[in-house]
């Protein structure tokens, strides 16, 4: 998957911003999907320039699990319950 920096979503914006074709036209001249276009136009508009900033993927996130200990306890008391 390709990754963009702002100053490249900036400039996608504001070659859409300037009123000429729409989504497509910028989509074509960057060779990017023009719903690309859309999603950072909509975050430009609401946010300004933060919502062009990359957010981080949430499977890098840590979430929080129970302890091995605890799920197989819980296994053990379903599998009881089905017998």
């Amino acid at each position: 998957m390709r990754t963009f920096d702002v100053r490249f979503k900036k400039k996608v914006v504001r070659k859409y911003l300037s009123g000429k074709g729409g989504y497509k036209i910028p989509a074509a001249k960057y060779d990017i999907a023009d719903s690309l276009v859309r999603r950072w136009v909509g975050a430009y508009q609401h946010h300004g320039s933060a919502g062009l900033v990359l957010r981080q993927a949430r499977a890098n996130k840590p979430r929080a699990t129970k302890p091995m200990s605890q799920r197989n306890a819980n296994s053990a008391i379903l599998l009881v319950e089905c017998n």
